[in-house]
């Protein structure tokens, strides 16, 4: 059992290295054999995941062998770093695979023979998986960057009754046929597609899906507008529950609208939990955010307003841009929320005077009874909290539910009036967080004593977090 437990997960092969070189007289590069040799079958035969790297795998492993090295396998990652030796991975899907994640890096293709190689690494590997792997479950192809394909990735896939979940980088969906073959996947239920800057725009010709998708759930799309419009548009309407759209980029306000007006054409009679994003920071952290646009919040939420939403998270957020009014306003549209997440484009040392404050997160008590989880930056400055705490009405659903609080970088002035508004509000804050790390250029003491005692005062015994 010991032994199992040990070997069940490796993050390459160094483990198995010395036991196949102890078990041969020749060099592992240079050993011919047709079995795997019995002392290393003992052990890599309890191998359930494996991470193996292109370039590291002695050639005897890929060709020489008569039974597979991982029989019992289930989980694969088969990485290809930068000016690496292409090597292929088909000899490594087994029947048992339940999970392939499949990573290239954007020069993983030999300069005398342009992306050749690497392609009939890929196209022999996913066809492995079509033909052996009937079981599986998740599968994810990504190449960072790598110029749009005419191959058929995708196409190629259409055997994978039980897939359910597929991530993958536009260049590798690219095919004309492409989303025609993923609408028929019968088990196919979450679909996340990345695109990576480096990978040019240029022959993208997908032919719309006019229907299918009927088990998909959730669907996430990350890449610059001409991808969101193209790829949403190419969607046919589905019953979609959960959606990430994060769009790089400078972004209009037309462009905006557009992508969430086609966004909620598509999933908004079943839409529950959204996350939006026009600077797609969480996919590109080297992107510095003084390039991009922030949400137009004004501009996307006639839209959002018409979708019954249980979780959103919009971000980046001008400070401005989030008021007292507009956060009524969205407790009104969405009564059904657990969960609020209003992410602001900057730390906010100096709150402006239009500037949400602890009034914003009352609309959201005093209307959203099932409220869980809120992120919000307000402005809690002032003596004046304490007062008007003593006219906060919640209802008994609401008093009997506890809140998680995110405040990022909010101002607060007097702790105990805060504490008092937000009892009244909530009743119960089982969590408190501040955007600590975003403050200590700032040497802002002063505010990250008020936090500290804030804290101290709503979480009681809890630890500050």
């Amino acid at each position: 059992m010991a032994v199992a437990m040990l070997w069940e997960r490796l993050d390459s092969i160094d483990p198995i290295l010395p036991l196949w070189e102890g078990s041969n007289t020749k060099s592992s590069s240079a050993i011919s054999v047709s079995t795997v040799p019995k002392r290393v079958a003992k052990y890599t035969r309890h191998v359930h995941a494996i991470a193996l790297e292109s370039g590291t795998i002695p050639p005897a492993w890929l060709t020489k062998l008569a039974s597979p090295l991982f029989a019992n396998l289930k989980r694969l990652r088969w990485d290809v770093p930068s000016n690496t030796v292409i090597q292929p991975f088909s000899s490594f899907v087994v029947p048992s695979v339940v999970a392939v994640r499949v990573h290239a890096a954007f020069d993983a293709i030999p300069s005398q023979d342009p992306d050749w190689d690497f392609l009939t690494a890929l196209s022999n590997g996913v066809g492995a998986i079509a033909r052996r792997c009937t079981a599986l479950t998740d599968l994810e192809l990504i190449w960072n960057g790598g110029p749009l394909l005419r191959t058929s990735i995708v196409d190629m896939l259409s055997p994978l009754l039980s897939l359910q979940t597929l991530r993958i980088s536009t260049n590798l969906l690219a095919s004309r046929q492409a989303l025609f073959t993923l609408s028929k996947l019968p088990s196919l239920r979450s679909l996340e597609i990345t695109h990576f800057e480096e990978t040019l725009l240029y022959g993208m010709d997908l032919v719309p899906a006019s229907a299918g998708f009927n088990a998909l759930e959730a669907f996430s799309l990350d890449g610059p507008f001409p991808v969101v419009h193209d790829l949403l548009k190419s969607l046919p309407c589905c019953r979609v529950r959960q959606c990430i759209l994060s769009m790089t980029g400078n972004t209009s306000q037309r462009h905006q609208r557009t992508a969430v007006d086609l966004l909620a054409r598509r999933f908004g009679a079943s839409l529950d939990a959204l996350l939006l994003s026009f600077l797609g920071s969480a996919c590109r952290p080297h992107i510095a955010h003084t390039t991009l646009s922030p949400l137009f919040l004004d501009t996307v939420l006639p839209t959002l307003r018409t979708l019954d939403l249980v979780d959103v998270s919009l971000a980046w957020l001008a400070p401005r841009s989030v008021s007292d009014a507009l956060c009524a306003d969205m407790a009104a549209a969405w009564p059904r929320l657990r969960a609020i997440r209003l992410g602001s484009a900057e730390a906010v040392m100096y709150p402006p005077l239009c500037m949400v404050t602890l009034r914003g997160l009352r609309h959201f008590a005093e209307r959203c009874p099932h409220l869980e989880d809120v992120r919000l930056q307000v402005n809690a400055a002032g003596d004046h909290w304490a007062a008007e705490a003593r006219s906060a009405c919640v209802s008994v659903e609401r008093a009997a539910r506890a809140v998680k609080l995110d405040l990022a970088t909010s101002l607060v002035t007097h702790p105990e009036g805060v504490a008092a508004y937000l009892r009244a509000c909530f009743r119960t804050v089982s969590e408190l967080r501040f955007g600590r790390n975003n403050v200590q250029p700032y040497v802002l003491d002063g505010r990250v004593a008020a936090w500290d005692k804030l804290c101290s005062l709503l979480l009681s015994d809890r630890a500050a977090l």
